[in-house]
């Protein structure tokens, strides 16, 4: 009877232990694999901030004539100084070298008017990257949305898989969503580098050295120890679209099908849209340990 005591109660322990545990988020295992078909998400766009690259996948979900007399352009001289200002009133550390931010402009061109014209009630469907420098550590990437002056931390936020490349799922329907600034926050790439140095890096060359011709290379009295080099970030500058006017000339181009999706893992003092999870652990958590306690209580008195 008091072995069965015992281990009624270890039981009940373990689980209310393992309600409280920390959870750690698990991006790239819950990222979703999709398949896209470049002939569908045939919209073509341009101007991407440099982290994002040219990857980006955008299609319209509402009956247009000609999708070949469109083009989205991403903006981020007009996103700069609202999207920097939003992040320090809401106090969200950042590097501004591993922020990037956006306005998306839909255009419809016109050939006989000396400037495009700038659409807002199309119905969109986009896929948009993770920064480059954030795809090995997507739970430290924070995606952000500010509207109307506020600024909202998109959390939990899911991820996609295309072609080994992490995205973000995107809508564009009102003029609201056209005039939201969209923006990443993440953490410097070169801060892991200790983590992922290959220790055995270089062996099979000192091997060769030793061994290979049969003769021994005098050893430097103060060896070199090499440290792995990081990834140089895109150099490219993009192209700044005027704010308030649209571009003078279509594009001349042929459109590139990209892709797109970021996932948030920062936590701070912005809002956050989807669900906050931690409140409902703890009232779970909070559940599931009064269950146990109370059934192990009656399992013991029983015994």
């Amino acid at each position: 009877i008091m072995k069965k005591k015992t281990l009624t109660v270890m039981l009940c322990f373990l689980l209310s232990a393992a309600v409280f545990m920390p959870h750690t988020d698990t991006f790239a295992a819950s990222a979703t694999n999709i398949t896209i078909d470049d002939e569908e998400y045939n919209l073509y766009t341009d101007n991407f901030p440099d982290p994002i690259g040219d990857d980006v996948y955008a299609k319209f979900t509402s009956n247009v004539t000609d999708v070949d007399e469109y083009y989205l352009n991403f903006d981020p001289e007009s996103a700069e100084e609202s999207f920097k200002t939003a992040l320090d009133k809401n106090k969200v550390d950042y590097d501004e070298d591993y922020i990037c931010y956006m306005k998306v402009f839909l255009y419809k061109v016109d050939e006989d008017a000396d400037e495009d014209k700038v659409v807002t009630s199309s119905k969109l469907d986009i896929y948009f990257p993770l920064p480059m420098d954030a795809q090995d550590h997507a739970e430290d990437c924070a995606f952000y949305k500010l509207a109307s002056n506020k600024l909202t931390q998109v959390y939990p936020l899911q991820l996609y898989n295309i072609d080994d490349i992490y995205y973000i799922h995107m809508t564009l329907s009102s003029a609201s969503d056209y005039s939201t600034i969209y923006g990443f926050v993440y953490k410097d790439p070169e801060s892991y580098e200790d983590d992922e140095i290959d220790w055995d890096e270089g062996d099979d060359e000192d091997d060769e050295d030793d061994y290979g011709d049969g003769t021994e290379e005098e050893e430097d009295d103060d060896p070199v120890t090499s440290t792995p080099t990081p990834t140089p970030r895109p150099t490219a500058t993009p192209s700044p679209v005027p704010v308030t006017s649209a571009p003078t000339a279509k594009p001349t181009s042929t459109p590139t099908p990209a892709s797109s999706t970021g996932t948030g893992g920062k936590k701070d003092s912005t809002p956050k849209t989807g669900d906050d999870f931690p409140l409902g652990y703890l009232l779970g958590g909070l559940f599931l340990s009064g269950a146990a306690a109370i059934y192990a209580t009656t399992k013991i008195k029983k015994d």
